[in-house]
């Protein structure tokens, strides 16, 4: 699963870079045309008086218009996708480091029940000891019974971590086959 995030997170910032240098791209295009249409034309060495400068005409701004907006549309609409895509990855990337949390401490808390029902066995099971060694006397038999609360105690250990790990019948049925 990490793999798989991490290649999700890369292939977002992959996305993200391209769409920033076509974005840079256009604007530096809109740029150019900006200059194109601004930029006086070169001036003439000429010992006359400098002609009344020409306002543009309606079709000329026209023109320089369409040339703009030619490049401003594709750059709000590039400029609107990498907003888009910024805030859902920062979403997307909330959404996971929350489910890490949730995760981890149900992981916690299930470890720590498993803890502590594996000391109450074996609380017990000394327990039990104690018992024998003072009410048996017998060799022979507290052997037996020795045995018997090793094995007692080994079987509930493995119940308690089997439980722990299968809770639910679906990840055992996926295990058992």
């Amino acid at each position: 699963m990490r793999n798989e995030t991490q290649a999700m997170l890369d292939d977002s910032h992959t996305r993200s870079r391209t769409i920033r240098d076509m974005v840079q791209s256009l604007m530096a295009q809109g740029a150019e045309i900006g200059k194109a249409s601004v930029a006086p034309a070169p001036k003439k060495p000429d010992l006359k008086a400098p002609p009344a400068p020409k306002a543009p005409t309606y079709d000329e701004l026209l023109a320089d218009m369409k040339l703009i907006s030619a490049v401003a549309v594709p750059l709000s609409e590039l400029n609107l996708a990498l907003d888009a895509s910024a805030r859902d990855l920062g979403q997307w990337s909330d959404a996971l480091s929350q489910q890490i949390r949730d995760m981890t401490r149900r992981l916690a808390w299930r470890l720590g029940i498993m803890g502590s029902t594996i000391l109450g066995l074996c609380l017990l099971s000394m327990l039990f000891a104690r018992a024998t060694r003072r009410y048996i006397l017998d060799e022979r038999r507290q052997a037996q019974l020795r045995t018997f609360r090793k094995l007692v105690l080994g079987a509930s250990i493995a119940l308690v971590v089997f439980l722990g790990f299968f809770t639910d019948f679906t990840s055992l049925a996926t295990f058992a086959a």
